[in-house]
């Protein structure tokens, strides 16, 4: 899992790093590992360990947490490859992904917390294991996801 933010772009010249942040940073220790083409993202580790994978569809929707506090899930059971999902920009809150036990409220946090264009990728099985939760009414996500 990584956190993607406007800016960051692999190195296709140097597999081992990309530019972050105004600088090139080394794969696996400041930055995130961000492979184009790849079905794995990780916060350490060396490019060459991230195995080949090629999905055979792709798909995008849109989530809206109606009632902040109350987590809902991303999707309807679906076998997936991976997904990133994209905190809306015209959020004026804090989107949470993770399990069916993410909480957004800061003070009893849990889950991924993302601000307005924040992203998450996350390789998993099934959509339907993903949940939102916001701390605000109405914020909401798109995602892509690759089976």
């Amino acid at each position: 899992m990584a956190i993607v933010r406007p800016g960051v772009f692999p190195d296709t010249a140097f597999p081992d790093r990309c530019w972050a942040e105004g600088v090139w940073a080394e794969y696996g220790y400041t930055s995130p590992i961000l492979q184009m083409g790849k079905r794995f993202v990780e916060m350490a580790g060396h490019a060459s360990d991230i195995p080949d994978y090629v999905p055979s569809t792709i798909g995008s929707g849109r989530q809206i947490v109606t009632t902040a506090g109350t987590s809902v899930r991303l999707g309807t059971t679906l076998t997936i490859g991976g997904v990133i999902v994209v905190a809306e920009f015209g959020n004026t809150g804090v989107i949470c992904v993770g399990g069916s036990n993410v909480i957004a409220d800061e003070s009893t946090r849990l889950g991924v917390p993302l601000n307005p264009g924040d992203a998450v990728i996350l390789t998993i099985d099934d959509i339907s294991k993903i949940w939102l939760d916001s701390t605000i009414d109405g914020d909401g996500v798109t995602y892509t996801q690759v089976q």
